[in-house]
């Protein structure tokens, strides 16, 4: 199970991005500890690829194209995932925190 985001049957869903989003991987893992941005999924299923999703990545300073350098540290403590909301602070690349949250709602 992976922490997303999304109002009752909704199409799209949102999830903390820790990993690269492959087939047969979920975007978002427990273990890991830096958060590389935020995705927009409409992956039904590990086994199955997903198709037009976007990731959003917030931060401050110089913009981060590559997926391994835009990671930001983060701790479970410091988290907060439930079906409709999710929220986390993460180490911001420049120095300092980046609080992030997101809800859902119709």
């Amino acid at each position: 199970m992976i922490p997303t985001v999304a109002p009752p049957f909704g199409m799209t869903r949102w999830v903390a991005q820790t990993r690269k989003d492959w087939v047969s991987v979920n975007p978002y893992n427990y273990t890991d500890s830096s958060i590389h941005g935020f995705q927009a999924t409409h992956k039904p299923a590990i086994w199955m690829g997903n198709s037009g999703q976007i990731v959003v990545v917030p931060g401050a300073g110089q913009v981060q194209s590559a997926f391994e350098q835009r990671g930001m540290n983060f701790t479970h403590s410091n988290e907060v995932a439930t079906a409709s909301y999710y929220s986390v602070s993460m180490d911001a690349l420049e120095g300092g925190t980046i609080q992030t949250e997101m809800s859902a709602s119709e």
